[in-house]
């Protein structure tokens, strides 16, 4: 029975797979994207030199991928160009990691969630902690036009903080997640925003750290991630990812 069962099981991701198995003779490497988010996704040097990608999230997309079926090739890139390659759409492609907005509805399609965000929190250094801690709310620290955040570029906060951050004094930053902090960390920015599991990432990495982070009561638990995928990207292939998804 247990056999049987698993037969079953397996059935419709066996089913969907065959249009894309009969296309051609051999395997095409399919191409899922990222932008640098330790400890989610990152590819970093091995010891034998080669580069190697890593992270919980890219494992469970890695996963899905082969249980499918679906050859890929993960490859890093910039914040703006995975978002621009995305929109472009000269090649069926999934970025991995994204939060669903409207405007990027408009020119993506996604998976079902890949992962659950962890809350986001406000880290500057110790020193700035008695000034940014008078403020009970994010909202209000950002109202703050004497305090500028260092935000990185191309990225959506989720809804709420978006909206706050619309509104204030910020500056923009065209680096990942780690070079942000190591920035505020040299005195470059006041304070940054970003989820607590990449803040508990670079403080495992760097114990001497002086950087601290901030709750506030105004920010709502993480919103969810999922693969955002090129208008090209077929249905099927979608479909395939996320029952295998399921399966885990």
């Amino acid at each position: 029975m247990t056999c049987v069962h698993t037969v079953f099981r397996l059935l419709p991701l066996f089913v969907l797979a065959l249009p894309l198995l009969c296309q051609a003779a051999g395997p095409t490497m399919f191409d899922v994207i990222f932008a640098r988010r330790p400890p989610l996704y990152y590819a970093e040097e091995g010891a034998d030199g080669a580069v190697q990608t890593r992270g919980v999230v890219y494992e469970r997309v890695r996963a899905a991928f082969a249980a499918a079926a679906i050859p890929v090739r993960f490859v890093e890139q910039p914040t703006k160009r995975v978002v621009a390659s995305v929109r472009d759409d000269s090649q069926p492609l999934c970025a991995m990691g994204w939060f669903k907005t409207p405007e990027r509805e408009g020119f993506a399609r996604f998976s079902a969630p890949i992962y659950q965000d962890k809350p986001w929190v406000v880290v500057t250094r110790k020193a700035m902690h008695p000034r940014l801690q008078t403020y009970k709310t994010l909202a209000a620290l950002l109202r703050d036009g004497h305090l500028v955040p260092s935000i990185l570029d191309g990225i959506s906060h989720g809804n709420y903080i978006d909206g706050l951050l619309a509104k204030a004094r910020i500056e923009r930053a065209t680096i990942d997640p780690i070079q942000n902090l190591r920035k505020i960390e040299a005195s470059h920015g006041d304070y940054t925003i970003l989820p607590s599991d990449v803040f508990d990432f670079y403080r495992a990495q760097n114990p001497a750290t002086t950087l601290v982070a901030l709750v506030y009561r105004d920010v709502e638990p993480g919103e969810k991630l999922y693969l955002m995928c090129s208008k090209s990207t077929p249905d099927t292939l979608i479909e395939q990812f996320n029952i295998a998804l399921r399966m885990q």
